[in-house]
């Protein structure tokens, strides 16, 4: 069995706090243990500060890692998402949207795929709800 899985799960805006908190607390309620969870903040001080204020570091609270980092100036997606994985300790990374809610054995279904087909990267189903219509240019296979 993999040792561990590093979930990097980056955000930015303030106004989306409550989707980052519906998308984190989808992380603590996974079946999978072993895990860390790093939370890249990109260039934003005040929403770093209500982040680590709301105590999600707290160790008794979650049941893995969780670390919070702050980019000092707005670097962008994948820069942050390479800063976190810098800070990763896992065997497996995974990144993580903040406006996304996983299945609760998303990441038992994951570590499955690298210990039984040996995969070296694997992808996921999403199944998105929409704020609105769906725009008419996605396929229909696309629904939600």
């Amino acid at each position: 069995m993999l040792a561990s899985v590093s979930i990097i799960l980056c955000t930015h805006r303030n106004d989306r706090y409550e989707d980052f908190e519906e998308a984190l607390n989808s992380l603590y309620a996974q079946s999978y243990n072993n895990l860390e969870i790093i939370v890249v903040v990109d260039g934003n001080s005040e929403l770093y500060d209500r982040i680590v204020k709301s105590g999600i570091e707290d160790a008794n609270k979650v049941k893995g890692k969780v670390k919070v980092i702050l980019n000092e100036k707005n670097l962008g997606l994948s820069k942050s998402r390479n800063k976190g994985i810098k800070e990763a300790g896992g065997d497996v990374i995974a990144f993580f949207d903040d406006d996304a809610v996983a299945d609760k054995n998303w990441i038992k279904e994951l570590v499955r795929m690298y210990e039984e087909k040996e995969a070296i990267a694997a992808g996921g189903k999403i199944l998105p709800e929409w704020e609105a219509k769906k725009p008419k240019f996605l396929p229909e296979n696309i629904t939600g």
